[in-house]
């Protein structure tokens, strides 16, 4: 991929591993005790000439020892060191993990891995969006960790939405299967939800409630497939019908992004972060305007002016910050050919 930006940041957050500081304490105290049943004669100017160094090394030794034992003991387990990939906005990036599992991260995302990773487990905790081909390993499933959902695969290629900012936390399937499961308290729960090829769960953070979708150009895609032990219900999962192809849900990693219909206040906050500026709507209405297109490496002036073009939109810019107003003179114009909610 030509176009994606190199890593924001990538680094280490350690968490040193220390050796046995009581041991090593408890022989420090075992050879005081023989000094103290051998006392030296400290006016024998030979004496001390021999031992200034070994002292001052023993001293040594114990202030490790004391420091050691204090700074590793601060919590009864060791913690678990990490690595992090940080994408700033205006970039996105793409990194291949260690098990071969391949990684695309949107703008303004953050993941984490454990050092272990592929050892013990291939967990990977995400804010924001990636899109994930999973290197195939059914003995250690591959585990995606949201603020809220929980998402489970051994072999597959899926879209994971997790922004903080967001109402909203989206999965997209595009291969193979994957189960889905709630987060609360900090624990995963028993109960999973199975997706098959082109389906979409989005959960409602407000409500907690979630909505099950498939792509109408998926003839033969399954219903909604909850797990043996599932006690959701019709209260708490929704099926609706979709309206847009999931693959364009998921081009924002490719060289060419496309747009289907999309409501301008949603793809605003979408322009936001792939450009890093900042959007605000003068009128409300212009909220309500729906968008198709293609994008590639257009700067966001050439977005704006395309825009203009389209839709009875204006707009100021002002450094990173862009206001868009309604053109009153060609709105007439568009009436027929936008649909705006008043």
């Amino acid at each position: 991929m030509k176009n994606i930006k190199p890593i924001g940041y990538l680094r280490i957050m350690d968490n040193p591993i220390g050796f046995d500081a009581k041991a090593g304490y408890q022989r420090f105290l075992s050879k005081v005790q023989k000094t103290k049943s051998n006392p030296v004669n400290r006016f024998r100017r030979r004496t001390i000439k021999l031992h200034i160094p070994q002292v001052a090394a023993m001293l040594a030794f114990f202030m490790l020892g004391i420091f050691s034992y204090h700074y590793f003991n601060k919590s009864e387990s060791p913690k678990i060191a990490y690595y992090e990939a940080i994408i700033p906005l205006g970039a996105k990036s793409q990194i291949v993990l260690i098990d071969g599992t391949r990684v695309w991260l949107n703008a303004g995302s953050r993941l984490r891995y454990p050092t272990t990773y592929s050892v013990s487990n291939r967990e990977v905790i995400l804010e924001g969006e990636a899109f994930f081909e999973v290197a195939t390993n059914k003995l250690l499933p591959f585990e995606v960790k949201t603020s809220m959902l929980n998402v489970k695969a051994t072999g597959t290629c899926f879209n994971v939405k997790a922004y903080a900012n967001d109402s909203t936390i989206e999965t997209i399937l595009v291969e193979g299967t994957i189960e889905i499961s709630r987060i609360q308290n900090g624990k995963t729960k028993e109960t999973a939800i199975s997706l098959q090829p082109n389906q979409r769960l989005t959960l409602l953070k407000n409500t907690n409630k979630m909505i099950f979708e498939s792509s109408p150009k998926n003839e033969i895609a399954p219903k909604l497939v909850l797990g043996e032990k599932t006690k959701y219900n019709t209260h708490e999962v929704t099926e609706v019908p979709a309206t847009t192809n999931y693959m364009t849900d998921t081009s924002w990693k490719d060289k060419r992004w496309r747009i289907e219909s999309e409501e301008l206040q949603s793809l605003a906050i979408k322009l936001e972060r792939r450009y890093d500026v900042r959007i605000l709507f003068a009128d409300k209405a212009l909220q309500y305007y729906r968008f198709s297109g293609t994008l590639e490496n257009e700067p966001i002036e050439a977005v704006l002016k395309v825009m203009a073009k389209t839709a009875p939109v204006t707009y100021e810019v002002e450094g990173a910050e862009i206001v868009l107003s309604i053109n009153e003179k060609s709105r007439k114009e568009y009436k027929n050919l936008w649909q705006e909610k008043e």
